[in-house]
């Protein structure tokens, strides 16, 4: 009865000991649970952070997990420098003290940096430049300018991410976060050009409109009977009095067209037989009995013929003076200088020349070289100057010009060697190989290979690759190509590949 007691009593006494939460240290004879410690660093404090460390007991399912922050990239856990899991979420069944490092890596994004001009007006070269900060390779929150200079005529549209505009200012700060490309965006400038009438009804205007930066405006006046066209005013005064009056666009312009009322008033009316040949100028409305003089301003590649009235030469002058007596209409003509275009050929059995000829002053001339066979085209040569080396050459004629097409004989390496083809023996024994000149040879030459064969071995043939060329020791051909050619012979044990056996 006594040992029954003590049993109930050690049994309490270990129950209590369980509820108490004191158990035996682990590795105690006595037995229980052990438990390990899971220590979790960290390479870069700021990337990130980290859940899963603490102290767990032996085979325990533990889950790592390691949160990024904006900018970074999650490497892995690593056990000094071995990557143990490269997943953000590890899960790993707990048998031992680890103690890991969660590794991070700062991101680098590249930033670059384009123009465009819209409606493709112009190309980028003309309507600005754009330049970054730095090398084009920038780490997260690193900070970068990008800036655009804006060329005369065209206007800056802003800074672009693909279809998003994200700045209209040329310099334009941030923060790197992405890879990305920025464009400059610009626009050609246009400029509005109107026409008014002091007198609605002293005639008609053409030319108003709107015009791209750079573009030729052509401001035209139509005077009515009864009225003289004074020019084309601005609020300063007198702008040209020319009609037509021919200008470039380069700003907005806001002009009056101005007549006055004359009795007895005649039109003196310029016409141009080439409108791009020169200008013109004095047309417009005179007083019956007033000298007037025209004037016409010859450009280059052309030749002033003078003034007509009809098909009638009045003067061969640029300045023509008469007295207004009557409405009349001139003509200022000219014609274009034609130049002579003139090809030569340094040696006239290489190939063939065209596109000599006369050539008005500002026409495309197009020079053509078709070589021969075993030539080569070097160039267009305007003395010992190249001009080009294409054989097709197009440019403007401004001038004459005497060229020579040259070319150069094509030269050719020719080589030969030996090679026993079946049996025992080196070519020394077998024979010997020659070949006339020097092994450099000029198209059309002739060339003389030659094999001497030893006793014991038969001459099968002269090769080039598998195919035979000659069957004979001696091979006479024209160079045309370079060639490597072998020849080749067989012991007299094996033959040839004709079949043939036996001692020679």
């Amino acid at each position: 009865m006594k040992k029954l007691w003590l049993w109930i009593l050690t049994l309490l006494t270990a129950l209590c000991l369980v509820a108490c939460g004191e158990t035996p240290e682990d590795g105690d004879e006595g037995g229980g649970e052990k438990s390990y410690t899971v220590s979790i660093t960290q390479n870069i404090a700021e990337a990130g952070s980290t859940m899963g460390a603490g102290t767990y007991t032996e085979d325990t399912s533990v889950t790592l997990t390691a949160t990024t922050n904006v900018g970074y990239t999650f490497l892995g856990w690593y056990d000094g420098e071995e990557l143990v899991s490269s997943s953000s979420e590890y899960v790993f069944v707990l048998s031992k003290d680890v103690s890991w490092e969660a590794k991070w890596e700062l991101n680098e994004y590249t930033i670059s940096v384009q123009g465009k001009v819209l409606d493709d007006n112009g190309s980028v070269e003309q309507a600005g430049t754009v330049a970054i900060s730095g090398t084009g390779i920038y780490t997260h929150g690193e900070s970068v300018t990008v800036t655009a200079t804006t060329n005369v005529g065209y206007t800056f549209l802003g800074w672009y991410n693909g279809s998003t505009k994200i700045s209209v200012e040329e310099t334009y700060g941030l923060t790197a976060t992405e890879d990305v490309t920025f464009t400059a965006t610009w626009e050609k400038n246009s400029y509005a050009v109107s026409v008014n009438q002091n007198l609605a009804e002293a005639g008609e205007t053409t030319g108003a409109g709107t015009y791209l930066h750079g573009a030729e405006v052509v401001l035209a006046a139509t005077t009515n009977e009864g009225y003289v066209f004074l020019g084309w005013y601005d609020a300063n005064g007198l702008i040209s009095a020319d009609n037509p009056y021919e200008f470039t666009a380069t700003s907005a312009l806001s002009v009056t067209a101005k007549w006055e009322t004359v009795l007895l008033e005649y039109t003196v009316a310029i016409e141009k037989n080439i409108l791009h040949a020169g200008t013109v100028e004095g047309a417009g409305e005179y007083a019956e009995g007033e000298t007037i003089s025209l004037t016409a301003t010859t450009k280059t590649g052309y030749t002033f013929l003078g003034w007509y009235d009809g098909e009638t030469l009045v003067t061969a002058d640029a300045s023509c003076s008469f007295v207004v007596e009557e409405d009349r209409t001139l003509t200022a003509k000219w014609e274009a200088i034609p130049y002579q275009v003139s090809v030569s050929s340094n040696m006239l059995e290489a190939g063939g020349v065209a596109g000599a000829g006369t050539y008005d002053y500002g026409t495309g001339a197009t020079l053509r070289a078709i070589p021969n066979e075993g030539y080569t085209f070097l160039g267009w040569y305007d003395g010992e100057e190249l001009i080009s080396s294409k054989s097709e050459y197009i440019f403007v004629v401004t001038g004459d010009v005497s060229w020579t097409a040259k070319w150069k004989i094509n030269e050719y390496a020719i080589s030969v060697q030996g090679q026993v083809t079946s049996g025992s023996g080196s070519v020394e024994k077998a024979g010997t190989v020659a070949i006339s000149g020097t092994g450099k040879y000029t198209y059309g030459e002739s060339v003389t290979i030659t094999a001497t064969t030893n006793e014991g071995y038969k001459f099968l043939g002269w090769y080039e690759g598998e195919t035979k060329v000659s069957s004979t020791e001696t091979y006479v051909f024209t160079a045309t190509s370079n060639r490597q050619l072998v020849a080749k012979w067989s012991n007299n044990q094996t033959g040839g590949d004709d079949g043939w056996t036996g001692i020679v």
